[in-house]
């Protein structure tokens, strides 16, 4: 195949400490060799593929792809028409072979995908096969923009979905297309996933060049039958290979074809998580399984992308913490496990969510006044860990009422100055806007960023009133205007804009 190479490859300087790799290990077949060999494996295969090289001699999934149209069963004749995408959709939501390739990869059974690369339509024989397949219906009396239920049962989609610009075979029209109607042609961004006979050897529909076709292939072991590729994969470089696949098989069981493939690429199965139960990562290997398994908030935890180094997560802490909390606090719980790169800073992290928590809510208007954990506050804690000069006064931002966006905005002044002041106005202002740092962030003069600022820890300036703070400074051009500004802000107003910007 032209776009599928053996590599040898050697291990010399790369090898982990503490694992023996030599040439004849490199010899045995990937799942026979130490887990750090086998890991190292597919380092170098996932290297392979980013420079075009799609194989790698012994490695255990094995992907590849070629200008044609690749034979075998369809299990979704297109993936984009299966997800509801506005009113008037004008582009296919998959433009790239890469991303039907992700979309096989996430998928059981899938062992092949073709997408169509042209914007001119690929192949042939659309209209025929569309004519005997008539695509799904949505219900006249159901919600338009959700799947219908009994879709969920189906083990192959082998018709066009309802939605988007690949809802059905490429369009033509007369030349002043006052008629129009389907081609021969299949559409542009249709991916379709596929079932091989053997997708060690890929058969072809045909090699003709030009029809404007990209297809691949991938290949998992036997061990890995009834899992998603990706999740063999996953498993492949975890700690315990046969742990971590009957894991991610229990995990798998029950998940319908089409739940595959209405969710994002780039969005992990609870079978994906078994990996990191079995990575090293976790002293709760049973209680991170049980996550999965029943799908309770801390699965979140697991389903995170592989980490490492400085970006190495605490999943102990952060399955504790969403048991504790709940999967309203799955941001702060995961971006403060995702700190355990440094000594302390995890502990330190959960500390503060422990604090904040007392005063949570799900509001979603703006200024909320207290902390949405699910909402962009989810990254405050951790934000308060690693970007706060003075921690402690972060933390107080943060569980003080009513809350505001500026605990994280002062955070990110590196003058540790400028957030000492940003701290401290907030703590005098009680105000849930972002006042006191866009007083301190767009005002260069210093006249005018204490007038600013005392307006907003003035206690006869209106609650509503100090969302005008920082505006007094831009309706006005002197100090003593923009004085007047302020004062006008300690009387109620229905329109603080008309009343008390400088005519």
């Amino acid at each position: 195949m032209g776009s599928v190479h053996s590599v040898a490859w050697e291990n010399r300087e790369n090898t982990p400490v503490g694992a023996t790799c030599s040439t004849a290990t490199w010899a045995t077949a990937p799942l026979q060799m130490p887990q750090p060999c086998r890991s190292m494996w597919l380092v170098v295969c996932f290297a392979c593929v980013a420079v075009g090289i799609s194989e790698v001699q012994g490695a255990a999934v094995v992907t590849g792809s070629q200008p044609w149209n690749i034979k075998g069963q369809v299990l979704v004749l297109d993936v984009g028409s299966l997800k509801f995408q506005g009113n008037h959709p004008t582009s296919p939501p998959i433009t790239k072979p890469d991303d039907c390739r992700s979309y096989c990869m996430q998928t059981r059974n899938c062992s092949g995908w073709t997408f169509c690369n042209s914007t001119s339509g690929c192949g042939s024989g659309c209209k025929a096969y569309a004519a005997l397949r008539p695509k799904l219906q949505i219900a006249s009396n159901g919600n338009p923009t959700t799947p219908q239920p009994d879709w969920y049962k189906l083990n192959t989609i082998n018709t066009f979905g309802p939605w988007g610009s690949t809802a059905g075979c490429k369009t033509e029209c007369d030349r002043t297309y006052s008629r129009c109607g389907p081609a021969e042609q299949w559409p542009y961004g249709m991916c379709s996933l596929k079932m091989l006979v053997n997708a060690s050897e890929p058969q072809f529909y045909s090699q003709i060049q030009g029809e404007g076709w990209v297809s691949g292939w991938v290949s998992i072991p036997p061990q890995c039958k009834g899992i998603s590729p990706r999740a063999c994969q996953r498993c492949l470089a975890s700690d315990n290979l046969t742990e971590c696949l009957k894991c991610a098989n229990r995990a798998t069981q029950g998940t319908t074809l089409l739940a595959s493939v209405v969710a994002p690429s780039y969005q992990l199965a609870n079978a994906d998580g078994c990996a990191t139960c079995f990575s090293g990562q976790t002293s709760q290997t049973g209680k991170c399984m049980e996550c999965l398994y029943e799908n309770k908030p801390c699965a979140v935890c697991a389903l995170q992308t592989p980490s490492s180094g400085s970006q190495r997560m605490d999943v102990t802490a952060c399955i504790n913490c969403t048991t504790r909390y709940g999967a309203h606090f799955s941001g702060p719980c995961t971006s403060c496990a995702g700190l355990a790169a440094t000594a302390g800073a995890v502990t330190k992290c959960m500390a503060c969510v422990a604090r904040a928590s007392k005063v949570a809510c799900d509001s979603t208007i703006y200024p909320a006044g207290c902390w949405n954990p699910t909402a962009a506050g989810g990254t405050v804690c951790s934000t308060c860990v690693t970007s706060a000069s003075d921690y402690e006064s972060c933390v107080n931002c943060v569980e003080r009422k009513p809350y505001t966006d500026d605990c994280v905005n002062c955070a990110s002044f590196a003058d540790t100055t400028k957030q000492s002041k940003c701290y401290h106005c907030n703590k005098k202002a009680g105000s849930p806007t972002t006042g006191c740092s866009d007083c301190l962030n767009y005002i260069r003069e210093a006249s005018g960023v204490d007038q600013c600022y005392q307006c907003l820890m003035n206690s006869k300036t209106t609650a509503e009133g100090k969302q005008w703070c920082f505006g007094c400074q831009n309706w006005c051009n002197s100090y003593e205007t923009r004085g007047q500004c302020n004062q006008c802000l300690t009387t109620n107003h229905s329109n603080y804009v008309d009343a008390c910007v400088c005519k």
